[in-house]
């Protein structure tokens, strides 16, 4: 294969995913709340979360975004199966990620993110009987898929869904629901 047929397959393969150029806004912010799972072992928090964030796109398809989360964490959320004790867990952390999206039958856009996340969370486990405080944080792979459809020509509604592998057997799931405005 040559240069120019190695360019060529790479310009052709880039323009297949991209959006329709006459619905694209560089910048973006979203804000998206919803359901955080927290678990790790036997014991798991359900607890509602809010994350906001911002992205520009490089191309129609592609886009680099950062985003904060937090949870809004109850004093009584977390549940053991070993032990009918309640614990309490609080997390929070950063993303930053590279997005790719498709429309779909022009009604909606279908999308992915892969990047990394800065966590830290604190929470309680019960074990053997004693209360004992843990923490957790660092960096860690980040993936989330989601779909978003047009309310207006710059607002859009949309759902997904992340994964944070977290150390020591603990992960985060959240599926969210949300408004992206576009400029």
């Amino acid at each position: 294969m040559t240069l120019l047929s190695s360019r060529s397959c790479i310009a052709l393969l880039c323009s297949s995913i991209s959006i329709s150029a006459s619905a694209y806004y560089p910048n973006q912010v979203y804000v998206h709340t919803g359901y955080g799972n927290f678990s790790t072992g036997e014991q798991q928090d359900d607890s509602w979360i809010t994350q906001l964030g911002y992205s520009y796109a490089l191309t129609p398809g592609m886009a680099i975004e950062v985003a904060s989360f937090l949870n809004i964490a109850d004093d009584d959320n977390i549940k053991s199966n070993a032990t009918s004790q309640p614990v309490n867990a609080d997390y929070r952390g950063g993303i930053l990620t590279l997005r790719g999206e498709v429309p779909v039958m022009n009604r909606f856009y279908a999308y992915g993110k892969f990047g990394a996340a800065y966590t830290h969370v604190k929470y309680e486990q019960w074990q053997d009987g004693n209360n004992q405080q843990k923490t957790l944080q660092g960096v860690r792979p980040y993936l989330a898929f989601g779909i978003k459809a047009p309310l207006s020509h710059n607002l859009l509604i949309g759902l997904e869904t992340q994964y944070i592998i977290l150390p020591q057997e603990a992960r985060l799931n959240t599926l969210t629901l949300g408004l992206h405005f576009t400029y």
